[in-house]
């Protein structure tokens, strides 16, 4: 996907992103608030790319809890180690009330969970698995009705919970998809 061009709320986590990259020590445990910004860079760059699901009302919220946290950062008000709660607080306030969103943060977590930092990230079937994420990722538009987004969360939520391969994980959710989202193409197929 190329980065969105006109997306308030993308720059704004792209650029706490680099401010905490810019400031770290290698010693410390960058996973975690990597991470959740990550989440909030697909929520955002996904609903500006055509998923559509944001409301001007929840981006602002969102522009403005990210600048209050960069602020507080800056000023030494908040430590750099109190980041990842305050991000997932964000992250949890908009996912709590709009599926869409929590969807694409659950996609996110499932490709770092078995794309990332899963001993297989290499394998062929964790290529496919990370192929089929983007796959759903593109899916999420207006089109996609909030019943099949919820459906397909809620798969995304047990199949975090799973310790299954990414074939696993990549032929379940290649199901889903085409039982809850009618209008994908046969030869947008991802097939293992």
């Amino acid at each position: 996907m190329d980065l969105p061009k006109n997306s308030i709320l993308f720059h704004k986590v792209e650029e706490l992103y680099e401010w905490y990259m810019s400031r770290v020590h290698t010693s410390m445990n960058l996973t975690n608030p990597l991470q959740c910004l990550s989440e909030l860079m697909h929520v955002a760059q996904t609903s500006d790319l055509g998923g559509s699901y944001l409301s001007p009302q929840e981006e602002q919220q969102i522009y403005e809890a990210l600048t209050h946290v960069q602020t507080d950062l800056c000023d030494g008000l908040l430590k750099l180690e109190q980041l990842k709660e305050k991000v997932e607080q964000i992250l949890e306030k908009l996912t709590k009330t709009n599926t869409k969103a929590r969807l694409v943060s659950r996609v996110t977590k499932l490709e770092y969970k078995f794309c990332i930092h899963s001993y297989e990230s290499q394998t062929p079937e964790a290529k496919l698995l990370y192929t089929c994420l983007g796959h759903l990722l593109q899916n999420i538009t207006p089109k996609l009705l909030e019943i099949q987004a919820l459906a397909i969360d809620q798969v995304a939520a047990k199949l975090l919970q799973t310790q299954g391969s990414p074939l696993q994980i990549q032929q379940t959710l290649q199901a889903e998809m085409q039982h809850w989202i009618p209008f994908i193409h046969e030869d947008k197929r991802i097939d293992s």
